[in-house]
Formats: C-alpha cells, sequence, structure tokens
C-alpha cells in the first residue's frame, strides 16, 4: 500500500526539491527509485533512519538527481564505500552529507570522497537504539519493561493514585 501511495505522489511531484522522509521503516529501495526517476529536481534529501536502504538506492539517486546538494544518509546501517564512489560519480554539486550511524562506510572512503564537500558529519558507530533497529538493521521489539522511561511514569502513576486517594 505504502509504496503504491509513495509511487503516485512521486509522479505528480516532478518538480520536488526538498524531501524528508527520515525515520520512514518502509523507505525501501524501489520507493527511492521512484522519487529519484520521478523527481529529478532534488536539491535536498534526508533519508535518515530508514534501514531498509541499500547502495542501490545510492545509485538510483546519483543517477538522476544531479541537482542533489544535500543528503543526510546517517543510520541507513546497510550502506557501503560503494554509496561515497556513486555520489563522488553522479551528484556533483553535493555540498552537504550526513553518515552518523553508516558501520559500513570506511573513513578512508569518507576521506577520500569528501574532498570537494562544503561539510561531512560522519561515524561509524553502532545506530542509538531509540532508531529503533539494530547495527544489522534488524527492527528492535521493546517489551513495556524495557521501554525508555516506563518505571518513571509507574512511578508518578503511583504517586498521583496516593494523592487521589
Amino acid at each position: 500500500m505504502f509504496v503504491t501511495v509513495f509511487q503516485r505522489f512521486c509522479q505528480g511531484a516532478k518538480d520536488l526539491e526538498y524531501c524528508d522522509v527520515s525515520y520512514c521503516f518502509q523507505l525501501t529501495n524501489e520507493t527511492v527509485k521512484a522519487l529519484a526517476f520521478n523527481c529529478r529536481q532534488l536539491t535536498s534529501l534526508n533519508i535518515a533512519g530508514c534501514h531498509k536502504m541499500t547502495d542501490l538506492c545510492i545509485q538510483y539517486l546519483s543517477g538522476v538527481c544531479h541537482y542533489l546538494h544535500f543528503l543526510d544518509i546517517s543510520g541507513c546501517v546497510h550502506l557501503t564505500d560503494k554509496t561515497l564512489k556513486y555520489l563522488w560519480k553522479g551528484c556533483t554539486q553535493l555540498r552537504i552529507l550526513k553518515m552518523l550511524y553508516c558501520k559500513n562506510i570506511t573513513k578512508q572512503a569518507v576521506l577520500k570522497y569528501s574532498v570537494k564537500l562544503e561539510k561531512q558529519e560522519y561515524n561509524d558507530a553502532d545506530p542509538p537504539s531509540w532508531l529503533g533497529y539494530d547495527s544489522a538493521g534488524s527492527v528492535l521489539t521493546l517489551n513495556k519493561k524495557s521501554r525508555p522511561g516506563s518505571e518513571k511514569a509507574k512511578s508518578l502513576s503511583q504517586n498521583e493514585n496516593k494523592e487521589a486517594t
């Protein structure tokens, strides 16, 4: 359902320049392909936290989105050094690239390919649990006891009940 709706949206948004689909767990290489091939005027794209992205999605983007100035791929744990190679070749106007929590992109590749960037942010740390998935891209399931803040909420609730009596 999401894929079809997103593809239709992209078909009707030929002049789209800015797109933020960060933390969208339904986003796939195919949906990014629809975005890239239909919205070739993109100058800014945020796909941070989209754990299904692979080098293929960046290959689609760099093949046709030549006006891209800003790209955030933070938390896209399946991206590798090939991503930077594709961006270097196809997105010649890219100036700002964020690559936080990209474990499979090496520091050597970042140093090699980020020469022409005005700004880049990079680390190869494991993604934080608040992203909702682990370093392999597997979605984390939180039980009620391990949810952040659940103990604090429980104690606040108990205090409210005591005050009400």
